[in-house]
């Protein structure tokens, strides 16, 4: 069973179907990303006692992230403009940690 749930939660596996889900494979700067999701992973696969049919939830939330990153980076290299942008309104930012929000900037 722990090598069904293993080699669902591969790193490299998880990564491939966010890359084909984003239609990218650049994730943009090394800022500790892949180390960070291979604690996470390790972590699941070894502390989390998931079943083989719980092991597709957290599954999905690690490539709906990283297929939100990819796009983001396609996007800012597309229009670099958008770094420029001033945000005059508050914004309040709910959701997971290491989604994306690092690259929001006040003016």
């Amino acid at each position: 069973m722990t090598s069904a749930i293993t080699a669902r939660l591969d790193a490299d596996k998880l990564i491939e179907q966010a890359c084909e889900l984003a239609g990218s494979d650049d994730f943009g700067d090394d800022d500790g990303w892949r180390d960070n999701l291979d604690r996470l992973l390790d972590d699941l696969i070894g502390e989390a006692d998931l079943s083989p049919i719980g092991v597709e939830i957290p599954a999905a939330d690690v490539i709906l992230p990283l297929r939100n990153r990819l796009q983001i980076t396609a996007r800012r290299k597309e229009h670099p403009e958008i770094a420029d942008e001033c945000i005059e309104q508050p914004i309040v930012i709910l959701g997971q940690p290491r989604t994306g929000t690092t690259i929001l900037t006040t003016c």
